[in-house]
C-alpha cells in the first residue's frame, strides 16, 4: 500500500476502504443506505478520456513555455537590505530563531470541530449522524460542506440540503480531506490579520491548487489521488509560521516585510516549520519527514520518493499555470518527471490538456 494511503488508514484506525458506516438509530446502529444521495470519493480533477484526442491535440501547450527553461526551481540568495529594511530582516530572523529554538512555540492549531471530526473518524463504528451533528455546530463549516457537496465537482447528482446528506455524499475519506482542507484554509487566512491577508490568501490559493494538481498527477500514474490531495494541501503549511513572524514584525515596526525577504525566509524555513506543524497536529512521523525535505532531489531515490516527486511536479505545474509566481519549467526534463516516467505516460500528457479548465472549475467551487 502506498505511503499516503496509510495516512488515511491512520485517521480511520483501519486499513481498508470506507465500507458501510453505522448510523445510530433508535439506540442501536444501522448501516447507512442513502436513498437519494450517492456516496462519492474525492472527485478527480481531470480525466484524460473526457475529451476526444483530436480536440486535445489542438489545445495550447501551456506546459511547454518558450525561451530558456529550467528543470529545478531557483535557489534564492539572501537579499541585501539596508536602513529600515535591514532592521525588519533582523527582527524576522530573531522571531524565526526563537520559533526554531523554543519547544513550546505556539504553532497553528487544528480548529476544534475539524479536530474532533478527524479523531472521531478513527473509530471503528463511526456514526455518520454523530459526525454530521458535530459539523452542524459550526454554521460556516456547515455552509462550506453543503457548497462542496453541491459543487460542480459532484455534477449531475441531486442537490443535498442537509449536513447529514452532505456527509454521506462525500464519504468518510472525502470528509477527512474536507476537514483538513478547511483547517489549512483557516490557519492560512487567519494569521496576521489585515497585515497578512494578501499573502495569506496567496498561500491558500497555492495550497489548494497544489492539492488538485497532485490529485490529478497521482491519478494519471495510478497512485492514490485522495491522499495526494492532502499532501498538496499540507506540504507548504510551514510558510504560515514564516508569515506570522513577518506580521508580528510588521505590527511592531509599522513597516511591511519586503517580498524578497519573505520569499527567502520561506525557502529557508518552511520545510522545517512544516515538520513541526505536522508533529503538532499529530500526523504520522513520516508525514513530517516528507514535508521537511520535499524539495530534495536526493529524496527521490529514497523511501517515499514517489510522494516527493509528485510534490515537485505539482509545484512546477502550479507555477506554469500562474497560481504561484510563473517560472519557465521544462516539465518533462525535471528529475521528478524522469523519476515518474511521465514523458512516456500518454494518460498524463492527455490530462495536461484538460488541466487548466478543470483546475479553474475546482478552484472556483471551493
Amino acid at each position: 500500500m502506498a505511503f499516503w494511503a496509510r495516512i488515511s488508514d491512520w485517521w480511520t484506525g483501519r486499513g481498508s476502504d470506507d465500507g458501510p458506516v453505522a448510523i445510530e438509530a433508535g439506540g442501536g446502529t444501522a448501516v447507512a443506505e442513502a436513498e437519494s444521495v450517492e456516496v462519492t470519493p474525492i472527485p478527480r480533477v481531470a480525466v484524460a478520456s473526457e475529451r476526444p484526442a483530436e480536440e486535445s491535440s489542438s489545445a495550447s501547450c501551456w506546459w511547454r513555455p518558450e525561451g530558456e527553461l529550467m528543470v529545478r526551481g531557483p535557489r534564492l540568495d539572501k537579499p541585501v537590505l539596508a536602513g529600515m529594511a535591514g532592521e525588519i530582516e533582523a527582527g524576522v530572523l530573531t522571531a524565526l530563531e526563537q520559533a526554531l529554538g523554543d519547544p513550546n512555540i505556539e504553532l497553528p492549531h487544528l480548529p476544534r470541530i475539524p479536530q474532533q471530526v478527524l479523531m472521531l473518524s478513527r473509530g471503528e463504528a463511526t456514526s455518520l449522524r454523530e459526525i454530521a451533528r458535530l459539523i452542524a455546530q459550526d454554521q460556516v463549516l456547515s455552509a462550506d460542506l453543503l457548497r462542496r457537496a453541491n459543487s460542480a465537482a459532484y455534477g449531475g447528482l441531486a442537490k443535498v440540503t442537509t449536513v447529514e446528506s452532505a456527509v454521506v455524499r462525500l464519504g468518510m475519506r472525502g470528509i477527512r480531506a474536507f476537514m483538513i482542507s478547511q483547517s489549512v484554509k483557516h490557519v492560512t487566512l487567519a494569521v496576521g490579520g489585515k497585515a497578512g491577508r494578501s499573502r495569506g490568501e496567496s498561500l491558500w490559493r497555492e495550497s489548494l491548487a497544489s492539492a488538485y494538481v497532485m490529485a490529478t498527477v497521482a491519478d494519471s500514474i495510478n497512485s492514490q489521488s485522495e491522499d495526494a490531495f492532502l499532501a498538496g494541501l499540507l506540504h507548504d503549511i510551514g510558510k504560515v509560521v514564516v508569515l506570522r513572524c513577518c506580521c508580528e514584525v510588521h505590527t511592531k515596526t509599522g513597516q511591511a516585510v519586503p517580498d524578497e525577504l519573505f520569499d527567502y525566509l520561506c525557502q529557508e524555513y518552511h520545510e522545517l516549520m512544516g515538520e513541526m506543524i505536522a508533529e503538532r497536529w499529530q500526523l504520522p512521523p513520516q508525514v513530517g519527514a516528507i514535508i521537511k525535505d520535499h524539495h530534495s532531489e536526493e529524496g527521490l531515490t529514497g523511501e517515499h520518493g514517489t510522494q516527493r516527486a509528485l510534490i515537485q511536479m505539482a509545484d512546477a505545474v502550479v507555477s506554469l499555470l500562474e497560481y504561484s509566481p510563473r517560472l519557465p519549467y521544462d516539465l518533462f526534463g525535471m528529475p521528478a518527471s524522469v523519476f515518474l516516467d511521465l514523458e512516456t505516460n500518454t494518460r498524463f500528457q492527455e490530462t495536461l490538456v484538460l488541466l487548466p479548465e478543470m483546475l479553474d472549475l475546482a478552484m472556483n467551487s471551493d
